[in-house]
């Protein structure tokens, strides 16, 4: 897979439930010069934005980029998916931080295979 490919990956968004509170967290992948790849999230209603991001595991990004791990194995696993909702917590608090941790629901949106997805376009839920 190629660098450019990798930056296109639709990354299912998180819906978050809390106590009067409720968002969209929308993901995608960024490179940096220095090869660090992060997880990134945004959240935002109309009077304000929050973004964040997590730094992924270089290992697995390699794996990625030279074939041997599977984009759509990867997308699912449950270290990935823990890291999307760790990021969409992270998010919330500072989006909204009187909301307590541990009332903050994150559930994740359906993935869809890389295969049935057009490259040039992010999809919405």
């Amino acid at each position: 897979m190629k660098e450019q490919e990798l930056l296109k990956i639709i990354i299912p968004q998180a819906q978050v439930k809390a106590p009067g509170f409720l968002a969209t967290v929308e993901f995608h992948l960024e490179k940096e010069e220095s090869d660090l790849w992060w997880l990134c999230g945004s959240i935002s209603s109309d009077e304000s934005q929050s973004e964040d991001r997590l730094l992924l595991e270089s290992e697995d990004i390699i794996d990625l980029l030279e074939d041997s791990l599977d984009i759509d194995q990867y997308c699912q696993d449950e270290v990935f998916c823990n890291h999307q909702k760790e990021l969409a917590k992270r998010l919330t608090l500072k989006f909204s931080p009187d909301l307590k941790p541990n009332l903050i629901e994150v559930s994740l949106g359906s993935y869809l295979r890389q295969e049935h997805v057009s490259r040039g376009q992010r999809l919405t839920f």
